[in-house]
């Protein structure tokens, strides 16, 4: 369980909190896409990150949420102390690198009529989650506890 969080971390903190997130081996691809400018990193993210990205996903972190189980799984960051506000990467350009309340990103996340995909960092580098176009078979939880 994430410690209750009541901080505000900085994009910085979020972003280098979700590229320990994925695999040893494309973190610091992660990285470097994630420092380049805005068109640029859009145009990174669509073609290296975005597709499959869940295959990225260091699996010792990170766990395939069942659609039954995602209908739950607001109130479930929640209990492991996920803050009201979040941090957003998404393909929705208005939402990408956004601060936005965790309900607000889980009800886009969930809406069946959504083609975005969203990397969100709830607490950097310890909780957060990933849902894709393909909302009924690709949402993850990821989370990791202080000092792996």
């Amino acid at each position: 369980m994430v410690p209750a969080a009541t901080k505000r971390w900085s994009a910085a903190e979020h972003e280098a909190g979700l590229a320990l997130f994925v695999t040893p081996e494309w973190r610091n691809r992660f990285r470097a896409i994630l420092a380049m400018d805005d068109r640029k990193r859009r145009a990174q993210l669509s073609k290296h990150c975005w597709d499959r990205f869940d295959a990225r996903f260091d699996r010792r972190y990170a766990r395939l949420v069942e659609p039954k189980v995602f209908q739950r799984l607001l109130p479930i960051l929640q209990a492991k102390g996920a803050p009201q506000m979040c941090y957003v990467l998404s393909t929705d350009d208005d939402l990408d690198r956004q601060e936005l309340l965790l309900d607000e990103v889980w009800g886009l996340a969930h809406d069946s009529d959504q083609t975005e995909n969203f990397l969100v960092s709830c607490v950097p580098g310890l909780l957060g989650f990933y849902s894709d176009h393909e909302w009924y078979t690709n949402r993850w939880i990821l989370e990791r506890t202080e000092g792996c």
